[in-house]
């Protein structure tokens, strides 16, 4: 954490320097480039597009309508740039989300599984879907803070401006999404793990709301379990 330390110094946040390391968290910022999908290699982490999925499982619905694609983390590359304990070592890991039911999915595909790339069904959508541009995504290991710092500090006016800064400072220019980490705009309760945060993106297609985010969460305990069918999506806009 020398380049956290490096700017509490900087932004004069020194006497507030052990609360700010007791809730920082690792993360992987992830740099979308909008990629033509043809051209994304099978199982890269990228969003938009169509999905590369187990070749006999059927994409997943909510009663009669497909829930749109929304991104898959290849988890060897997230291994590769944060090596962490807290994600499978390898696999797929794949996002879906139908906003107008709230529906969301995330589906974990083990390594070593025979996948396609698999285009949206027809069927009876109840909102028209247009489809993300395919983006592939370039990680980047670095540091997360809360949005908001902890009440309990009690900072000033001036202080909740450097922490604002300092927020800033560690989320690199360009990174509207993450893997793992604190989310843009709520961290979540205790005992819960972001798996993929996806921001409003115009140059792919991923307005949500006024520039809002998409956050796919799951409990720590349905983690360990291989639940993830229990994971869940929540909407966050300023």
């Amino acid at each position: 954490m020398r380049n956290l330390d490096t700017l509490i110094e900087q932004l004069d946040l020194a006497d507030y320097a052990e609360q700010i390391r007791s809730v920082a968290r690792a993360t992987v910022y992830c740099f979308a480039a909008p990629t033509p999908d043809s051209e994304i290699a099978p199982e890269a982490s990228k969003i938009g597009g169509d999905p590369d999925l187990p070749a006999r499982e059927a994409w997943p619905y909510f009663e009669f309508n497909p829930l749109p694609f929304i991104a898959q983390i290849n988890l060897g590359s997230i291994q590769e740039v944060l090596p962490t304990a807290l994600l499978p070592e390898a696999g797929l890991l794949s996002f879906f989300r139908l906003g107008q039911l709230d529906v969301a999915r995330v589906l974990y595909t083990r390594p070593a599984t025979k996948l396609e790339r698999v285009t949206y069904p027809s069927g009876d959508a109840i909102e028209r879907w247009d489809p993300i541009r395919s983006a592939v995504l370039s990680l980047v290991p670095g540091i997360s803070l809360p949005s908001d710092p902890d009440p309990t500090w009690e900072l000033g006016d001036t202080e909740m401006d450097q922490y604002g800064d300092l927020t800033g400072e560690l989320n690199p220019q360009g990174a509207w999404h993450r893997v793992l980490g604190h989310s843009s705009f709520e961290s979540g309760e205790q005992g819960e793990l972001l798996l993929f945060e996806c921001g409003s993106d115009q140059r792919i297609g991923t307005m949500w709301g006024d520039c809002g985010y998409l956050s796919f969460r799951i409990r720590a305990e349905d983690l360990a379990r291989g639940q993830w069918v229990n994971a869940w999506c929540d909407f966050s806009c300023s």
